[in-house]
């Protein structure tokens, strides 16, 4: 079985398996952004959809680059509309890129990047 049929079919145990987990992270990803708008939120319970939200753009991101990898044409597939429709999901359920900044300020120690966000998870 090949990465191409995980990621582009269904037919297989594995490339349902992968369906179904990205549809429970996009299903994740709306919930806690409903969460998110609520008022009054515990400051634990905003941390909690924080890092929901930055977990499901991380997996939604590992997806979009899978389908990508796969792609017999990757440009075309990049330029046509199921790849900008992929990025502009991505885009959309991340709508703060600073917390992205935040992230990557994290993993590679730019901790005043952080500071111009005004996220104070990290």
């Amino acid at each position: 079985m090949s990465l191409k049929q995980i990621v582009e079919g269904t037919e297989t145990r594995a490339g349902g398996l992968f369906d179904s987990v990205v549809t429970g992270f996009i299903f994740l990803a709306v919930v806690s952004f409903s969460f998110e708008t609520l008022p009054n939120l515990r400051p634990e319970a905003q941390a909690l959809l924080r890092w929901i939200e930055i977990v499901c753009v991380l997996l939604f991101t590992v997806e979009y680059l899978l389908r990508v990898v796969v792609a017999d044409r990757k440009v075309a597939f990049i330029l046509s509309k199921h790849g900008l429709i992929l990025v502009s999901m991505v885009s959309l359920i991340s709508l703060r890129s600073c917390r992205f900044i935040s992230l990557w300020a994290l993993i590679f120690g730019r901790s005043g990047l952080s500071a111009c966000c005004g996220f104070s998870a990290f």
